[in-house]
């Protein structure tokens, strides 16, 4: 789907516009909104689909210590990864037990692993054409002989810190449902979260932001849908539908779900200052649930794109980290970076993998995950270059094209 530039409306902070003379500014914020209801590029049925799943208006924020230029394409790609997501209809399925057709403790290498059917395989009706222009991705790996979850860092010759990039013993990457199914659910959701483990899911990823009260809750934005900052009220006063931590950490549990934490309150969000704080309490909470569990701690991680919190997270605990990046002008140079920082995996932005980077990154042990990714052709691709996990908003796409 083309949006027309001429119906994009772009807010900036820090700069002079769009493509003037502070385009590569850093620290710039970016925000971009599509006007549905007044769009005159949509046909009619389209526009309904998207008024019902998205409202009157898709709101994008993009605000990193890349230049503007760089927070302009980000935009542009979310938003294109949003109403992507919104377009996207399951097909009704038969229930399926929620571990079905994932590997179990006893079989790490996934030897007998029902293959789905293709009448119950769930897979979801995809027009290629619109999700093509959603390749953004958002990574992680892994899988623990938790239940039904493996790890890639579980080779003898890899403990601790160290990973090994013969990570997916299957041979496939691991699929890690991005914010929950969040194409046939709300995102975040604890409905999101029991429906990926029955889509197939071998991971979840949330995301974490602080309450007025010191509790973690698990929304994307660091506001609510209703306007709210979520770092202004106690956690009580969440909108409904929206789940604390130790509430999706509950339902993953059950579900034999891996769990990849992703840390906001970045620089240039509006509770920044909360970052430490939520550090601590996030790894607070996963010690006091998993602390005496190496093996369903082997099926967490945490991740952010701020490398001074991944650092910390690091530095006080033997949790696997990720650090997401959306910039890979010089590969070599960052996984070596992160590397030398002690972390296991490297989470780039969909469009900037190539084999090359994942070729770096396995040269010096690094695990490399993609988000977000809902094109099959891509999925497939990538699984072809070696990525070790595929972050999607529709993992029963991306097992019925991984198998």
């Amino acid at each position: 789907m083309h949006i027309p530039e001429s119906e994009l409306e772009w807010r900036f902070t820090g700069s002079g516009g769009p493509g003037g003379q502070h385009a590569n500014t850093s620290n710039t914020r970016v925000e971009l909104v599509f006007d549905i209801a007044a769009s005159a590029s949509l046909s009619d049925t389209t526009r309904q689909r998207l008024l019902a799943a998205l409202g009157p208006q898709v709101r994008v924020v993009c605000s990193t210590s890349r230049s503007q230029r760089r927070n302009r394409d980000m935009a542009r790609e979310l938003l294109h990864q949003r109403i992507a997501a919104a377009l996207v209809t399951p097909t009704r399925r038969r229930p399926t037990r929620p571990g079905r057709g994932r590997w179990n403790a006893e079989s790490p290498k996934n030897a007998s692993a029902p293959k789905p059917r293709a009448e119950d395989s769930g897979a979801t009706k995809i027009d290629r054409s619109v999700m093509a222009c959603s390749r953004r991705r958002d990574v992680h790996i892994f899988q623990s002989q938790y239940q039904s979850a493996r790890s890639p860092f579980d080779s003898p010759q890899h403990r601790g810190s160290t990973v090994t990039t013969e990570s997916t013993t299957s041979g496939k990457p691991l699929v890690i449902a991005h914010r929950g199914a969040s194409a046939a659910a709300p995102e975040n959701s604890l409905e999101a979260f029991r429906l990926a483990a029955v889509l197939g899911a071998d991971w979840i990823e949330l995301d974490a932001h602080l309450s007025a009260d010191g509790q973690v809750v698990v929304t994307h934005d660091a506001h609510y849908a209703n306007g709210v900052l979520v770092r202004s009220a106690p956690a009580d006063q969440r909108p409904d539908g929206v789940c604390l931590l130790d509430e999706a950490l509950t339902v993953c549990d059950e579900a034999g779900l891996g769990i990849n934490v992703e840390i906001k309150a970045i620089p240039g969000d509006p509770d920044a200052d909360t970052a430490e704080e939520l550090t601590d309490t996030v790894l607070a909470l996963l010690d006091a649930r998993y602390g005496n569990d190496p093996i369903r701690r082997q099926s967490l991680m945490i991740t952010c794109f701020w490398p001074t919190t991944i650092d910390r997270v690091r530095a006080a605990s033997d949790l696997a980290t990720g650090w997401l990046s959306i910039d890979a002008t010089n590969p070599h140079e960052m996984v070596s970076r992160v590397r030398s920082q002690g972390h296991q995996a490297i989470n780039p932005w969909d469009p900037l993998i190539t084999v090359a980077l994942v070729e770096a990154a396995h040269d010096v042990g690094l695990a490399v995950n993609s988000w977000t990714v809902n094109d099959p052709d891509r999925m497939e691709q990538l699984a072809s270059w070696g990525v070790d996990g595929i972050i999607t908003d529709v993992p029963d796409v991306a097992r019925s094209v991984l198998g």
